[in-house]
């Protein structure tokens, strides 16, 4: 199927994605269409990022109208609460409705916002802190010291939990049915990175590539074709930075190596172990 078809195959199934009602196999499809697709993997960033926020405010609001008001309810506050419910309603139906196939290139432009006239809240009022900026929904793990939470070191850290820039995590068994190359960036060492895209680049679809950052922003190699993840305090099955784990299809790790040195040497190594797992 063409790009543009995927796009739209993914369009059609993006309310079923965002409920977790779509299939493991379907769910793997959009997952990969898009690691490939920029356009695709924005909007689906972007309405990652507007769901919390109508969760957070319909469930304030909510909570207001069932306990008892304490004071006289204004008028103008109530048609700007609804008047910010029906905006935000907005933007998700706008990002839902059908769209004409996209490329990579094509920039969409937003209408302007409405201006929304509020009554000023009182300095210590709840409302006060919705729209303000909130910490990053994820970062690179504590590991100053050993035992920290987060820290990777830790005896009960978790063997693999990764997170996508939206904040989604995945546990290997969200990889089931598929062979992984796990890949450890290394910002003291690009050449991992580097040798990591030589390697995504020859291998293609053989392999699920998972590349893992330890810290945020990521350090990856300039113009990468693959999607950087960031480790969320878990071991990543014992691998350390700029080295190289390849993983069967039921979670067998049965290759390690480094990823620094002669990529065309790395990449001997892994497809001997590639055909090994396709004969068997």
């Amino acid at each position: 199927m063409t790009a543009s078809g995927e796009c739209a195959w993914l369009n059609a199934r993006m309310e079923a994605f965002f409920s977790l009602d779509l299939p493991d196999e379907e769910r793997r499809r959009a997952e990969r269409h898009m690691d490939a697709c920029d356009a695709c993997r924005s909007e689906v960033a972007a309405l990652r990022a507007i769901d919390p926020l109508m969760r957070e405010l319909i469930e304030f609001r909510t909570a207001r109208a069932v306990r008892p008001a304490p004071r006289r309810v204004h008028m103008s506050r109530v048609f700007a609460s609804a008047a910010a419910l029906a905006a935000a309603a907005a933007i998700v139906l706008a990002l839902w409705s059908p769209r004409t196939p996209v490329t990579p290139n094509s920039v969409a432009t937003a209408p302007p916002a409405a201006t929304i006239e509020k009554t000023p809240l009182a300095p210590d009022s709840p409302e006060n802190d919705l729209g303000k900026p909130q910490p990053p929904a994820i970062g690179p793990a504590p590991s100053a010291t050993a035992g920290e939470p987060g820290d990777s070191r830790r005896a009960d850290a978790p063997a693999f939990v990764v997170a996508d820039v939206a904040g989604y995590e995945r546990t290997l068994a969200d990889y089931r049915g598929e062979t992984l190359l796990v890949g450890v960036l290394s910002a003291r060492q690009p050449q991992a990175g580097e040798n990591l895209e030589r390697i995504n680049r020859a291998l293609g679809t053989r392999v699920r590539l998972v590349a893992v950052s330890n810290v945020r922003p990521a350090q990856g190699p300039k113009n990468a074709t693959f999607q950087i993840l960031y480790n969320r305090g878990s071991k990543l099955l014992g691998a350390q930075e700029s080295e190289y784990l390849l993983v069967n299809s039921t979670g067998d790790i049965v290759d390690r190596g480094s990823l620094l040195g002669d990529s065309s040497a790395i990449l001997r190594t892994l497809r001997g172990e590639l055909k090994n797992l396709e004969n068997r």
